[in-house]
């Protein structure tokens, strides 16, 4: 009978984090998401100064985070949105337009395929 108490805490305590990990990926990629989203149609619009600046801000929000990330996500979809982040930082500064909003939309995609993963779902269980 005490094993499966034990066996019952452990899936609450697997649940709380789930729960706790799905919150706090929302809080960071869905705005991060979101800043590429309209860096992507700044930069469309040559509104350079309002595009870099948002990039500029994900990529301090993504420093910011990156190590609690990186503890409970895979690394390839991490180090694939380093290597954006970085080809980003080039093509704003030579205002690459098409270049630079496809990055931008890449990487929000990216952004919410991570949300996506790491969210308590149904699908994830399988």
């Amino acid at each position: 009978m005490k094993r499966l108490w034990i066996g019952v805490g452990f899936l609450i305590g697997m649940l709380v984090l789930g729960i706790f990990l799905t919150l706090r990926f929302d809080r960071i990629h869905t705005p991060l998401s979101e800043d590429l989203q309209e860096a992507a149609e700044l930069a469309m619009a040559q509104d350079w100064e309002k595009a870099t600046a948002l990039t500029r801000q994900a990529r301090a929000d993504w420093s910011r985070y990156r190590k609690f990330i990186a503890a409970v996500a895979d690394h390839e979809p991490l180090e694939k949105m380093e290597y954006l982040l970085d080809q980003l930082e080039v093509y704003g500064q030579t205002h690459r337009t098409a270049d630079f909003s496809a990055i931008c939309v890449e990487l929000a995609a990216l952004a919410d395929a991570m949300l996506e993963s790491q969210s308590l779902s149904w699908w994830n269980f399988l």
